[in-house]
Order: C-alpha cells, then structure tokens, then sequence
C-alpha cells in the first residue's frame, strides 16, 4: 500500500523501486496506490505507471484522509497474504524490501527499522525517538503483516499513529516477530507533513486510548488465527518510524 500526498517528485521512483524489490523476491503482488488529496501531479502520474502496470491499483481522494485511513482501506481491497505500507517518498530503497520479503515466513509479522536515523532532522529524529520511548514505557513492548491476523484487529485511528496501533494490539496478543534493519534514504523532493498539529494530536490521543484500554481495562484483541510460532528476537526496544 502506497500513499502519497504531493508526492510528483517522488512517487515514480516510489514504484521502481517496489518494482525492482521484489523481482526474483515474491512470486506475485499488488501495488495499492492512494493519492490522499494531491494538489500537484501525483494523481496524474499514478494512473500513468497504472496504464503501464496492472498490478497498480489507484484510488483517488479529493481531500486528505490520513495514512491511517489509507492503511485501513487498502487492507479491505487487499488480495493477498502479506500486507505492507511503503511511503510515497521513495526514502524506502529497494534493497530493504528486497531484505523484508526474504524474511516472509519466518513470523508473523516483519518489522523494519531505520539504521541511519541521523539523516533526518534533529526535530524528526527527536519526535521518532520520543514516541518510541513513549510506546515502549506504556506498553512494556521489546519489541509485513500477516493479512489474516491485521484484518480483525480494530485499528481506530486515520493518523500517523496507526502503524503503533497495529503492532501494540498484535504483538500484545502473542502475534510473533523479526526486524530487519534498513537505511533510509533521503526523500528527492517535497515536505514531510508529519510536523501538522494535526498528526501530533491525532499521535497522543492514540497513545492515552492504547493505554487506557491495555494496560488500565486490559482489554485484548482475541485473535481466531494460527499464530505463526517460530520464536522472535530479542531487542532492547521496538522502534518506530513516525
């Protein structure tokens, strides 16, 4: 699932990337394209590379919904077993998904985790490490998704913060997990928008409701699913990319 707002400068590599990960890596895909309220070219040229590819599906909003909303759909039209969310921004190389899809199979769900984080602003990299340490306190986690398992979990949010709430439901369910470490690369053009007051709201409403929920009425997410059970590794945090 691809989504990309503003992203004409981007997305195109985006998807040649994607493209070229997962040649000789997956024996087929789909590629779920959401344009989320582009006011540049970015609808325009999805349904370019989708006249050209069609393993490229494009839905078009005329206003922005959110990643969360985005990932949420894109799982209800999903075909297939794994489920994974690539930005727009072509900062995820294909060498790291060519990495991520070698590990399908060996749990139920495969992490990534940025290894250059210094690349990013300081403000960035400050706000990434400030909810990974706000999730890991919360949520006492030591920390590709299988599609069957994600389906019944009930993902709340339409905010940056969905990908969080995905994995503290999962994972404190009992759902199994590897991480595969990565280096990001910068993005070639546009602006990030998760510094919006609006994302960093929607983030800590999520955090107090995962919390309240978990850890104070200790609700749990009872999933009808085999779980995969090849044992994960340790770490001394899971780390998220916001």
């Amino acid at each position: 699932m691809v989504p990309a707002l503003n992203e004409e400068g981007n997305l195109e590599y985006t998807i040649n990337n994607i493209q070229q990960g997962a040649k000789n890596n997956i024996e087929d895909y789909e590629i779920l394209v959401f344009n989320d309220g582009s006011t540049d070219k970015t609808g325009k040229i999805a349904n370019k590379l989708a006249q050209k590819n069609k393993k490229i599906l494009v839905t078009h909003h005329r206003i922005n919904k959110g990643l969360g909303y985005c990932y949420r759909d894109g799982l209800r039209k999903a075909r297939f077993e794994y489920y994974m969310y690539i930005p727009g921004d072509d900062q995820f190389p294909k060498e790291a998904l060519a990495k991520m899809l070698k590990k399908i199979g060996t749990a139920d769900i495969v992490i990534p985790y940025v290894t250059n984080m210094h690349i990013r602003p300081i403000l960035r990299q400050w706000l990434s490490h400030t909810f990974t340490f706000l999730i890991n306190t919360f949520f006492n986690l030591t920390v590709i998704h299988r599609t069957d398992l994600l389906r019944p979990v009930p993902l709340t949010t339409s905010g940056f913060a969905y990908q969080a709430e995905a994995l503290v439901r999962l994972l404190k369910s009992g759902a199994s997990f590897t991480e595969v470490g990565y280096e990001m690369v910068e993005r070639k053009t546009g602006l990030t928008s998760a510094f919006r007051i609006k994302n960093i709201k929607s983030v800590a409403e999520l955090l107090l409701k995962l919390f309240w929920e978990i850890q104070i009425c200790r609700k749990s997410v009872l999933l009808n699913t085999p779980l995969n059970t090849h044992p994960a590794p340790s770490r001394s945090a899971t780390t998220f990319d916001l």
